[in-house]
């Protein structure tokens, strides 16, 4: 039954309603309007272009959407329409011109999920036609030899994982949390990569170490804890021992014993990409970085491990390259672009590479369009692969 409304009656004294005046979002200049074509490296025979992006998860990539007719317009962003046609990891590959690594945080893929695994493994390395809709196309199935395998011409990938087997503290979404995979086009892991494996200190999926022993270097693949109130159970017992800010330190000092024992006990020069969740300094975060008094520490223990007169002082390699360039490699999902952003994403390096030449360039991917799905952008890290660590007089 559908109901009648009539207007309230006024009294002469009422005056019509108006809404209050929108409160415009305070955007940070530089990303008032999207950037386009962020500068992307162009392959070269001694360079090492380490690419690195916190995707927010690996399903978007794995499958194709049904319709538009889905896509959320609700979304105070209007960029958010652009994300599908980005969801393909292959695509992104040959977007950045095969990069040689590519490091992925927070892929979200249970410990025993070979299925999600191998599906990875085919998003990468399944070739697509240059000008194809990748969105649109139909799967190809693995025993069909369609001519259109070649057409991208681009090379293989290994994919390597470190998943979450931490009873305790990786249980949501039946374990489908954290997790990282480090994309090593197979060229270069034939030739530099001796190794790819786990540290003993994190069973949460948070650390992928690949050994360069040919290049001299080591990577470091990391996805920091985010320090929040929420408890940090003992991994064996389940008992209480904290606070994830209590993790999250115990976290930086564990980084830092695997950086000293790499750099000092193995001769390589140290590389540490991915989400370390911390943001610097004010320069840092827009309008402004987190100010609480647990985020204040972990930013103050950061800084000392990292690039403190008693830590290993490592180069910040952005800030290297760009000075103190305000940019951004964090927008969150639902707000406008630009409104709130942070640049928690970082790639560090031994001190010795700098001195010794071998960083030739870093950058922030901070377009729209390559956030894709995620709430982070990629950024990327380029090295000479010469072995001159800048250690030996």
């Amino acid at each position: 039954m559908k109901r009648s409304h009539r207007p309230a009656s006024r009294s002469p004294t009422t005056q019509p309603l108006t809404p209050p005046p929108l409160k415009r979002p305070r955007l940070h200049p530089i990303h008032q309007q999207p950037r386009r074509d962020p500068s992307v490296p162009g392959p070269a025979p001694d360079h090492l272009r380490i690419y690195s992006w916190n995707i927010n998860g690996i399903a978007p990539f794995l499958q194709r959407p049904i319709t538009s007719f889905f896509t959320n317009n609700k979304s105070p962003d209007p960029s958010d329409d652009v994300s599908e046609k980005k969801a393909d990891l292959r695509a992104c590959l040959r977007r950045w011109e095969w990069p040689e690594i590519v490091c992925l945080q927070e892929v979200k893929i249970g410990a025993g999920d070979e299925g999600t695994k191998r599906a990875v493994e085919r998003a990468v390395n399944t070739r697509r036609p240059k000008n194809a809709n990748v969105n649109v196309r139909r799967r190809r199935r693995d025993d069909d030899e369609s001519e259109e395998e070649d057409d991208d011409g681009g090379p293989a990938y290994t994919v390597h994982f470190n998943l979450p087997h931490d009873p305790h503290n990786a249980r949501g979404f039946g374990g489908r949390v954290y997790g990282v995979a480090t994309l090593i086009r197979s060229d270069i892991f034939a030739a530099e990569v001796r190794a790819v494996g786990e540290v003993d200190w994190d069973i949460e999926g948070r650390v992928l170490v690949t050994d360069l022993e040919n290049a001299g270097l080591v990577l470091m693949n990391v996805y920091a804890v985010n320090g929040t109130d929420n408890p940090w159970r003992d991994p064996r017992s389940g008992v209480v021992l904290g606070t994830r800010h209590d993790r999250k330190l115990q976290f930086h000092e564990g980084l830092l014993r695997e950086w000293r024992r790499w750099e000092e006990e193995e001769g390589r020069g140290v590389v540490v990409v991915g989400d370390l969740n911390v943001a610097r300094g004010e320069v840092d975060g827009w309008p402004g970085v987190r100010k609480g008094e647990r985020h204040v520490r972990s930013r103050r223990d950061f800084e000392g491990k990292f690039f403190g007169g008693e830590g290993v002082g490592a180069v910040d390699t952005f800030r290297e390259v760009h000075g103190g360039e305000r940019r951004y490699s964090y927008f969150p999902r639902g707000r406008v672009w630009g409104e709130s952003c942070d640049r928690v994403d970082l790639g560090m390096v031994s001190r010795g590479l700098v001195n010794g030449g071998r960083l030739v360039g870093a950058d922030i991917l901070d377009e729209v369009g390559e956030r894709g799905p995620s709430d982070h952008v990629p950024l990327y890290v380029t090295l000479k692969l010469e072995k001159d660590n800048g250690t030996v007089p």
